[in-house]
């Protein structure tokens, strides 16, 4: 089960429970009946949204706009994300600007974002055969007390430019704080996305690493590090070999966890090739 296919079903979830609740109210009720407007009718409601609304920055806030005609712009990783359309305050309007010198009758293309294959599947009803914003997304628990709180905080990358291209491959899922750590350890849950041109991030090694350290080693480490006028932290980043016992647990425990999830795959990568070149021939087609 894929983390694609929980989403779906939590959509579809959505769905229905907005459906019942809409039901419950004998007013709204009896007006979508008056116009012979169903579950169904809902349904394709709730898709065109879905797939349909554009995000834009409004102010510091995002907003999902739905744009007539804008809409049947089609996607291309070649466009940067968040280069092709935004919000004009001024006019307010929705405006889109070239992404490149388009010729006449040439197709223009707009960003839909850093978006996977999954995201565009299950949000646009298309995947790309290849997509440099396809990742495979690796959660990693560390045990986190008083002594290792402020290491785990500190191997966090740098937060890229908001002009950056690629989407964040780092994210914080559960950071405990110091209060809490006054009851003893708590997990502390980073989620790393590793993608073709980016296969081992500098802070899935550093995490690892640290996760792997007895509390004997990182005392030596931390005695190593403050000897050489360097912050552990940046120790544990480097993408050089730090120890060859430290590094072969570490990329084995690594290694385990993305087997584990290639196990859980129902297909092979094979099987999946073949199922695409059997797919319906324009699926996807208009993009790229």
């Amino acid at each position: 089960c894929s983390d694609w296919l929980d989403l779906a079903r939590r959509f579809a979830e959505e769905l229905e429970a907005d459906w019942a609740a809409l039901q419950s109210q004998p007013a709204v009720a009896a007006l979508l009946s008056r116009h012979g407007l169903g579950i169904e009718a809902y349904r394709w409601a709730y898709a065109t949204v879905k797939s349909r609304a554009a995000e834009v920055g409004m102010g510091d806030e995002k907003k999902r706009l739905l744009a007539p005609r804008f809409d049947m712009f089609n996607h291309s990783t070649a466009v940067a994300p968040g280069s092709s359309h935004g919000y004009d305050e001024a006019r307010q309007q929705l405006v889109v600007v070239a992404a490149a010198p388009y010729g006449a009758g040439e197709q223009a293309f707009v960003s839909y974002g850093g978006a996977s294959n999954g995201s565009l599947l299950l949000g646009g009803g298309f995947a790309l055969r290849r997509n440099r914003f396809d990742a495979v997304e690796v959660t990693l628990t560390a045990k986190c007390d008083a002594r290792r709180w402020l290491l785990l905080m500190m191997l966090a990358p740098e937060a890229p430019p908001p002009s950056q291209e690629e989407p964040p491959n780092f994210e914080y899922l559960q950071a405990p704080d110091q209060e809490q750590l006054r009851d003893g350890p708590k997990p502390f849950v980073t989620r790393h996305l590793l993608t073709a041109a980016n296969p081992l991030p500098p802070a899935l090694l550093a995490y690892v690493r640290a996760e792997r350290l007895s509390d004997v080693e990182l005392e030596a480490y931390e005695k190593k590090a403050k000897a050489a006028g360097t912050p552990l932290w940046e120790v544990l980043r480097s993408p050089a070999p730090l120890d060859a016992a430290l590094d072969l647990a570490a990329l084995a425990a690594l290694r385990r966890v993305l087997a584990d999830k290639l196990d859980a795959y129902p297909t092979t990568a094979e099987q999946d090739e073949a199922f695409l070149d059997k797919a319906e021939p324009d699926a996807g087609a208009a993009h790229e």
